[in-house]
């Protein structure tokens, strides 16, 4: 059985496909439940979408969490949303957003948790979003 998009539902690999890769795909085959492959993918379209964004953009939302983190010890993706405005963040794809919170974790001024907290966004409704803690927090 050919393999499905799970973000288009169109078959995967075909010369007219054309996907942000989000999604990854899966083979009818595939267990349904496989965590080395579901981290796999997410790292994947993390990667993709990241890759896909503008450098000037990941530099600007990258000092944006750097400034966040400075001033406050815990931070999500909806802290920067508010810090530099819905227009900024979209100007490119918002996926790519993971990959700069993980390049500024890799720089080394925030770090994951493992906490989710509830977006405060109307759009997101409500969806869990990743708790990062700041290492360069000034307030005391």
């Amino acid at each position: 059985m050919e393999a499905c998009c799970l973000f288009c539902g169109g078959p995967r690999g075909g010369p007219d496909h054309v996907c942000d890769g989000r999604q990854g795909a899966v083979d009818a085959d595939d267990p349904v439940l496989n965590p080395a492959l579901a981290h796999a993918l997410a790292d994947r379209g993390c990667q993709h979408s990241g890759d896909r964004a503008a450098e000037d953009w990941k530099e600007s939302m990258q000092h944006a969490i750097y400034v966040i983190a400075r001033r406050q010890p815990l931070l999500t993706s909806d802290d920067l949303w508010n810090e530099v405005g819905a227009a900024a963040v979209q100007e490119q794809n918002p996926s790519a957003l993971g990959s700069v919170f993980r390049a500024a974790a890799r720089d080394g001024f925030i770090r994951l948790t493992g906490d989710r907290q509830e977006s405060l966004r109307p759009a997101h409704h409500r969806k869990p979003l990743r708790v990062w803690q700041s290492l360069i927090c000034t307030r005391v």
